[in-house]
């Protein structure tokens, strides 16, 4: 039998000398530069209103982003099943502070303001905050883990 730490260091050597033959990857660049994606949810369950789900406003967010150019500004991504799928209708916004997680709209309101934040985004030339209509919404997509969870619960007795 060979000895496994003797396989562990092999391999271990093996790797490191993998990315040291390697000519460095030039880094991908876009000349578009936008203050913000949002990406709403069309997939298995959001916005199905054949399932018996709430409709969600694609066409009318897409033509809104064309018509008023904001696309230059705010991508506007319609996409498939983003999950969770027991949250309803569905979508987040990726800016370069982080990304966050609205869902469980019934209603249109919330992704129209969607166009109007956008607009504000032009007119201010960065990430406005979002609209206050959005706060109920918003939810952790990763939620901390349990021990975190527990550990700030415990602080909070103290």
């Amino acid at each position: 039998m060979t000895d496994p730490n003797a396989a562990v260091s092999e391999v271990s050597h093996v790797l490191q000398n993998l990315g040291a033959e390697r000519e460095p990857v030039a880094r991908v660049e876009t000349k578009r530069s936008v203050f913000a994606q949002i990406l709403v949810c069309n997939g298995c369950c959001c916005g199905r209103e054949d399932k018996r789900k709430p409709s969600i406003p694609v066409d009318e967010l897409k033509r809104a982003f064309k018509e008023r150019k904001l696309l230059k500004t705010v991508q506007l991504t319609i996409s498939g099943c983003l999950g969770p799928c027991d949250v309803l209708n569905v979508f987040t916004i990726l800016t370069e502070d982080g990304q966050q997680w609205f869902g469980g709209i019934r209603t249109h309101e919330p992704f129209l303001a969607l166009i109007d934040w956008a607009e504000e985004c032009r007119e201010l030339g960065a990430v406005a905050p979002f609209p206050d209509i959005l706060e109920p919404y918003r939810f952790d997509r990763f939620p901390p883990k349990l021990v975190d969870r527990l550990r700030t619960a415990e602080e909070g007795t103290r």
